[in-house]
């Protein structure tokens, strides 16, 4: 197997430590403004975007978290409640995460501060062409 090529490992470097530096404001301008973490808001994101209820498991992989760092998010989000556990009348193992009125309308307000962030700290810097080569990019990596 061949080894990266110096400008590859460049390349991994500098998006490595621009994902860092945009979560990081990301994380400090949700708990600023919002009182959310970075991952409490992404959990609250993950189960809106796909209608308001997700399997532990399903939200744990989608988030690519392991379940007990996603457990000790889920119980701060529930103490506060912004969602809610749901286990299955026919599996009680089996638990889905439900997000509340609460929630929703936490996340519609964080949603406001995350975007704005995000457009000051990562999307002012790309054109449309950088923006589509990136999801390209990304796609890829993540399919395989």
């Amino acid at each position: 197997m061949a080894k990266p090529e110096p400008a590859q490992l460049d390349a991994w470097r500098a998006l490595s430590a621009a994902h860092a530096r945009v979560n990081a404001a990301l994380d400090t301008t949700l708990r600023a403004e919002r009182g959310l973490t970075l991952s409490q808001f992404e959990v609250l994101d993950m189960l809106v975007a796909n209608g308001g209820r997700l399997g532990t498991t399903e939200l744990a992989a989608a988030l690519g978290s392991n379940q007990s760092s996603l457990t000790r998010r889920i119980d701060k989000l529930e103490g506060d409640e912004l969602l809610k556990r749901v286990r299955s009348k026919d599996d009680a193992r089996y638990v889905t995460v439900a997000v509340t009125k609460d929630g929703r309308d936490t996340h519609r307000t964080a949603s406001t501060t995350w975007r704005r962030t995000l457009q000051r700290e990562w999307a002012q810097y790309l054109s449309d062409n950088e923006v589509a080569a990136l999801t390209k990019i990304a796609t890829k990596l993540a399919a395989d």
